[in-house]
């Protein structure tokens, strides 16, 4: 007998509200982490969220493609720590770090600058993977890896402001250590602490750095003689220049010793390629400005770069020498700088010629 007209029939709505929350369920597993359970919000479960706050030297509002870039930047480091969930968010002129769970500690340190440091480099770039099969890499008994032809594309050029201080002197990789500026003293007061690793870390992470830098800023490395050559082999294979992989040294190198170090990691790139390079012979505190525009003859993007006072004469002093070592080498071996930011070469330009000043980079980075 059919029902009553009117007659509600509980069944039908429950059957259809459970086959709602069937499919929903499916979704949140299917298009989620595919685990059983949801996963809970840093607000439920618990975890670290850092606010930084953008400031530039003079006061001014930082622009948005600086903000940009430093997101970026610390969206790299949040990446390295391997927490699933994490996040990094422009609000304003402010950076916001959200990591859930118990893994959040190391978040408080992901605001420090990133560290810019010129180098010069002793040999490369080379295919690391191919360098630690072969077991070699062109390095030759006096202790200098050589040096491969790098990009044509890449180059340093003077932008016609600044005043001209040359210096006399070759750089060689065995004297690389003499390229430290024994007279610049903030390089000397801060030794000591550039060989220290930050106490801050998680005890794991500082134990990965310091065999990382064992292995990759040997002394040996830029030593006269045959050791140089296994310490480059041994450095090659403690290097994993794979795309998308994480370095234990990222931006905790230091820059009193040489380094080892991947370039960049491109989107377009399929491998990355290794260097081996000198110490730090400027830093970025003497850099007073950096912008990025469009190439001059349309193609490709530059970099223009302002020093500080102190920094623009380093600068020409630098490149004064370096372009009187590029005089003495072959025509297409010249010498080069890298410009290595949280050790990773963004590029490394030829040095043919001294630059009194400012400088623009050329070349195939963004």
């Amino acid at each position: 007998m059919a029902p009553p007209a009117g007659t509600i029939r509980p069944g039908r709505y429950l059957a259809f509200f459970l086959m709602i929350v069937v499919v929903l369920y499916g979704l949140v597993f299917f298009t989620g982490d595919r685990e059983p359970s949801p996963r809970l919000g840093i607000d439920l479960k618990g975890g670290t969220s850092v606010t930084l706050t953008a400031r530039t030297p003079d006061g001014s509002e930082p622009t948005r493609e600086s903000l940009n870039q430093a997101r970026s930047i610390i969206g790299e480091r949040v990446n390295g720590l391997g927490v699933n969930g994490a996040e990094v968010v422009l609000d304003g002129t402010q950076i916001v770090i959200t990591v859930p769970g118990d893994e959040g500690e190391q978040a408080k340190t992901l605001g420090q600058t990133a560290k810019l440091g010129f180098r010069k480099v002793v040999a490369g770039p080379f295919d690391p993977a191919a360098l630690a099969n072969a077991g070699q890499g062109g390095q030759q008994g006096d202790g200098t890896a050589e040096p491969g032809k790098g990009s044509k594309d890449d180059d340093a050029k003077d932008d016609g402001k600044g005043d001209d201080n040359t210096g006399g002197g070759s750089a060689v990789a065995g004297a690389a250590q003499d390229d430290q500026d024994a007279e610049d003293k903030a390089t000397d007061e801060t030794k000591d602490d550039a060989s220290q690793v930050d106490p801050g870390l998680p005890e794991e992470t500082q134990k990965e750095i310091t065999e990382a830098r064992k292995l990759r800023q040997s002394k040996d490395l830029i030593a006269e003689g045959p050791q140089a050559q296994a310490a480059l082999e041994k450095a090659i294979k403690s290097l994993d220049c794979g795309k998308g992989k994480q370095d234990p040294l990222r931006g905790n190198d230091d820059p009193t010793l040489p380094l080892v170090a991947c370039d960049q990691d491109r989107a377009s790139a399929g491998t990355r390629s290794a260097y081996l390079l000198g110490p730090v012979i400027l830093d970025g505190q003497m850099i007073k400005d950096s912008t990025s525009s469009v190439n001059q003859d349309g193609i490709g993007h530059q970099v223009n770069i302002e020093f500080t006072n102190a920094g623009s004469s380093k600068w020409a002093k630098i490149t004064s020498e370096m372009a009187q070592e590029s005089a003495q080498r072959p025509q297409n071996d010249p010498a080069r700088v890298s410009f290595v930011m949280d050790t990773e070469v963004v590029s490394a330009p030829s040095v043919t010629q001294a630059i009194a000043g400012n400088t623009r980079i050329t070349g195939d980075f963004t």
